[in-house]
């Protein structure tokens, strides 16, 4: 369920921005075949850090349509239900990924994609999606040192080396060290980066070239 939730707004989000259904189906597929996505499924068994990654395609959908379009509280409130079933999910998906809408919102204002008053309604948005999940979160910074999830954080830093260039250039993905439950993968080759790198070069690619004929 999560995986068939994921690719179908995956596929509606590449609609959406780039108009063409070839490109939304390869976007989707490069997503669900992603290894981090995978192996949480089939060997780590982190099924809610899996659910909150079969989220970020709905989030994202909802996104662009909020920026897209004219400001509905229907795409307000779906924005905010978006954000507040990752936050509610698994946190450290929810910081990482917010981290990565606040940087995109960013760079869209500095290239002047989006107007500063369309990135304020979603900021709105957001804040609201927090107030939904206090209920959530507020425990988890007022208790965070009991609690064993201030140990994970604090050890993320040291971790990066778990993903290497290497490995994300890679075409196959294997396990580097023998986590509870990936010592023992059924399969020793997943389908790592290399191979979403390659598929979405070739959905942007022949996007462009579309665009450009369209354009001629």
């Amino acid at each position: 369920l999560i995986l068939v939730f994921s690719f179908f707004y995956t596929y509606r989000m590449g609609c959406l921005i780039t108009r063409t259904k070839e490109i939304g189906i390869l976007m989707a597929v490069s997503y669900i075949l992603s290894p981090y996505f995978l192996i949480n499924i089939l060997a780590r068994s982190a099924f809610t850090e899996a659910f909150a990654q079969g989220l970020i395609p709905f989030c994202l959908f909802y996104s662009f349509k909020f920026l897209k379009e004219e400001q509905s509280v229907k795409n307000f409130l779906l924005l905010s239900l978006s954000w507040f079933l990752i936050a509610t999910s698994h946190l450290i998906t929810y910081l990482n990924f917010s981290i990565f809408i606040m940087l995109l919102l960013l760079g869209m204002w500095l290239l002047k994609i989006q107007s500063f008053k369309k990135i304020v309604w979603y900021g709105f948005s957001y804040l609201y999606s927090i107030l939904l999940s206090s209920w959530y979160i507020v425990p988890v910074i007022l208790f965070g040192n009991k609690l064993n999830i201030n140990h994970d954080i604090s050890k993320l830093i040291d971790s990066n080396w778990l993903t290497p260039l290497s490995e994300l250039f890679s075409f196959q993905s294997v396990s580097m060290m023998p986590l509870p439950g990936n010592g023992l993968l059924q399969s020793q080759i997943y389908p790592s980066l290399g191979w979403i790198f390659i598929i979405s070069f070739i959905g942007v690619w022949y996007g462009l070239s579309t665009q450009i004929k369209d354009v001629r």
